[in-house]
Parts: structure tokens; C-alpha cells; sequence
């Protein structure tokens, strides 16, 4: 096929045409195994995420042909759209994203509005916030909720940190935040941390606000049979995955190291599995927390915890 290719973008005059004949030709011949990795897949998408190669003037440069070949190679391979584009759009911020971090979900966008609402009830009681993104990956939560907030409070001050156990991921949320910047309010700084979990704000002894995590939430190996294959050739384990038999004591570390980090009305606001958020509620509530409730996605799963210091 790639043969076959070759000649007909030989004969073929603009890079734009090429691409989109190549993409057609590709997407029918392939289109069976194209969906058992991209379900609903369709050939705007394919297009829409090809077209970062294509420049302003619509010149690719004298390697565009191998490029060309290389992304719709890796396309049977299974590697998600976002890795090969470089990028995601989340919320309300373009990320840049690579296989270091997780590629951000729609349904998470549901705790960046969460988080807003309690922003919103706190700016009632308080000129400043301190909030922290734990696990940030490429910032995804942090950076869309600052850049929502800057909107709404542009005179709030907000001392903010992304923390993550891996370095190559705490590189990808700077980048981001970099490339956002100006999108930020002036009165907003944000700090950097690596380290697992809450560590790194017990040695600077930070005290939070608010608390924001997608942590691991999946147990290895009980949970695999409802992992995508997908996810769990591609994206970063150290993300995804927690041993089944130190889930628990995870948890409760985590929740108790909130917990303690909290200022007297702050709140902890989670990501989780729906099979486990109800104990995690009660171990909650074992730790101190007055309120802890769960809330669901748009598809009706349950999918976040919230956390609340005081009533």
C-alpha cells in the first residue's frame, strides 16, 4: 500500500492534496482496525489531527512524504491521536502533551468546574488562595481552572503549586504553564514541585485552600479486564496503576496527608474508580473529614470524591 502511496503523491501536485488523498485511501483500506483502537473514528479526524504537519503557507518541507507515512503507521499501532498530534485541548486551554503524562479527559473537566465552585465560595471569605494539583501530569486541572478563575477574579490572589512524582511530567506541566502564561492573572504565581503525593508540602510546610488530584486510581491487577488496550500499552503506568495490595494504605496515606495539610474550611476535591469511592468516603470520614460525598460524571458513573475539612 505504502508503494502504492508513494507513486500517487508523486503524480500529485499540492502537499494539501496529498495529505488528504493519502488520508482517504489510508482511512478506507484500514478502517476495520483503525476502530478497534479509535471507536467512531472518522477521516475529519484523521485530517484534523494530521494537520499540525501542514504549516501557515501550506509547505511541509522535504520530509513530509516519511512523516506522512510514520503517523499513519503509527495509527495501526493503536498510539492514541493525542501523541501523535502533540497536543489536546481540555477545558479551555490548548496542552501540549507527550507519553509522560496522561492525556487529559473530558469527563475531568467536571472537577475543574467543582473546583471553580468552591473557588467561588471562598472568594466571599478571602482576598487569597493557596491550591494545589497533585499527580499534575501536564497540568491539565491547575492550569484550566487559574486560567477560568483569572476570568472571573482577576484581582484574586492565588499562590498555586503542581506537584508530581515524575520529573519528565513536571516538565510538561512548565511547558504548558509557559506557553499559558499570559492567559493568567498577574496576581497568580505557581511553583513547582516533585514528589510523591503530599511530601513535598510537608517538608515546605504548605497549607492549601484547595486540594485538586486525578491520582491512580486503578487497581493492579484486579481492574485490568476494564482497561482499554489502549491505555494500557501507551499511557504512563505510574499514572494509572496502583498494586491491589498496597491500594488502600495509598489512599489512606493520601487522604490523611490532605488532611493534615488543609487549612481549617479547605477542601479535597478527587478523581477516582467507581468501584472504590465508597470506601474511600468512609475512610474519609475515619481520618476527620466532616463531609464527603460523591459525585458523579455525565455518563451517570460515579467519579468524584469531595471532601470537605469542616462543615
Amino acid at each position: 500500500m505504502m508503494t502504492t502511496q508513494n507513486q500517487m503523491m508523486a503524480t500529485t501536485s499540492r502537499p494539501r492534496d496529498i495529505i488528504q488523498d493519502f488520508a482517504k485511501s489510508f482511512f478506507h483500506a484500514h478502517k476495520s482496525d483503525l476502530e478497534k483502537f479509535y471507536p467512531g473514528i472518522s477521516l475529519e479526524t484523521l485530517l484534523r489531527e494530521f494537520d499540525y504537519l501542514c504549516s501557515l503557507n501550506g509547505q511541509l518541507g522535504e520530509d513530509y512524504h516519511a512523516r506522512m507515512e510514520s503517523f499513519f503507521k503509527s495509527l495501526l499501532l493503536g498510539i492514541p491521536l493525542a501523541y501523535l498530534s502533540q497536543k489536546r485541548f481540555f477545558y479551555n486551554v490548548d496542552l501540549f502533551v507527550s507519553p509522560d503524562v496522561l492525556i487529559p479527559r473530558q469527563e475531568t473537566e467536571l472537577l475543574v468546574e467543582m473546583a471553580l465552585e468552591k473557588i467561588a465560595l471562598k472568594v466571599k471569605q478571602q482576598e487569597s488562595l493557596t491550591i494545589a494539583d497533585i499527580g499534575t501530569g501536564s497540568g491539565a486541572i491547575l492550569l484550566a481552572t487559574l486560567k477560568e478563575a483569572s476570568l472571573r477574579y482577576p484581582k484574586l490572589a492565588i499562590a498555586s503549586f503542581a506537584s508530581d512524582i515524575s520529573s519528565r511530567a513536571l516538565e510538561i506541566t512548565k511547558k504548558n504553564f509557559f506557553h499559558n502564561q499570559y492567559t493568567l492573572s498577574p496576581q497568580i504565581v505557581t511553583s513547582f514541585l516533585l514528589g510523591d503525593r503530599l511530601r513535598p508540602f510537608q517538608d515546605k510546610k504548605i497549607f492549601c485552600d484547595l486540594i485538586l488530584s486525578n491520582p491512580p486510581y486503578i487497581m493492579n491487577p484486579d481492574d485490568l479486564s476494564g482497561v482499554h488496550s489502549q491505555v494500557k500499552l501507551f499511557e504512563p503506568e505510574l499514572a494509572l496503576f496502583l498494586k491491589s495490595d498496597e491500594y488502600w494504605e495509598w489512599y489512606r496515606q493520601l487522604i490523611k496527608d490532605a488532611f493534615a495539610l488543609l487549612n481549617p474550611t479547605g477542601t479535597f476535591l478527587m478523581e477516582g474508580h467507581e468501584k472504590h469511592l465508597h470506601t474511600l468516603q468512609q475512610i474519609s470520614l475515619e481520618i476527620g473529614f466532616a463531609y464527603a460525598s460523591i459525585q458523579n460524571d455525565l455518563t451517570g458513573r460515579e467519579r468524584f470524591l469531595i471532601l470537605q475539612k469542616s462543615n
